[in-house]
């Protein structure tokens, strides 16, 4: 248990890029954010969630990415194929649950994100 708060712990400290997006290539290029990625599939939910609510940070509205930066972030994120881990990992969430219902919310939010991204790339 001590691994996955720890594991926990590390997820959010990524929340800090929001603030520098400067560094979004740099987090692409080191595969920080495949692994991230890739950690909606981890078998507690908790982790996952923690995932899609620190992708959301990065992605928020009110981050100050020139477009390069941006595009870098969104394409890392369509490489590592995010929009299909996170519809995968909306089948394992339970509304019920006030933390899961929040890792629905932020999913949400994603798909729509990148459904409206990617009419951008159109």
């Amino acid at each position: 248990m001590a691994s996955e708060e720890e594991l926990d712990t590390e997820i959010k400290t990524f929340s800090i890029l929001s603030e520098h997006p400067e560094l979004f290539e740099e987090f692409r290029k080191l595969g920080t954010l495949g692994s991230l990625v890739r950690l909606l599939a981890h078998e507690n939910t908790d982790v996952a969630i923690d995932v899609v609510e620190v992708i959301s940070e990065l992605t928020d509205d009110e981050v100050e990415a020139e477009p390069d930066q941006w595009n870098s972030l969104v394409d890392g994120m369509v490489e590592e194929s995010l929009l299909e881990m996170l519809s995968q990992n909306l089948s394992r969430l339970n509304e019920s649950n006030d933390s899961d219902r929040s890792g629905v919310y932020h999913t949400l939010s994603m798909c729509i994100l990148f459904i409206g991204q990617g009419e951008s790339y159109d």
